[in-house]
């Protein structure tokens, strides 16, 4: 069972930042949209997926 050490970790948009002693946190989501290009390589969303972060698979 994890037990509390008041040290806590925060990644966003690729970045880590570490805090202690956190009493709140704030946030705001943007409302603008993100647009991918579609190119012919791209277009599968589990391809996106496969080639940003876990590469082939042998099975």
């Amino acid at each position: 069972m994890p037990t509390r050490n008041d040290y806590h970790t925060i990644s966003v948009d690729n970045s880590v930042y570490s805090f202690r002693n956190i009493e709140r946190i704030e946030y705001q989501i943007d409302h603008h949209k993100i647009h991918f290009v579609a190119t012919p390589s791209h277009t599968s969303f589990w391809n996106r997926v496969k080639d940003a972060f876990i590469g082939e698979v042998d099975e």
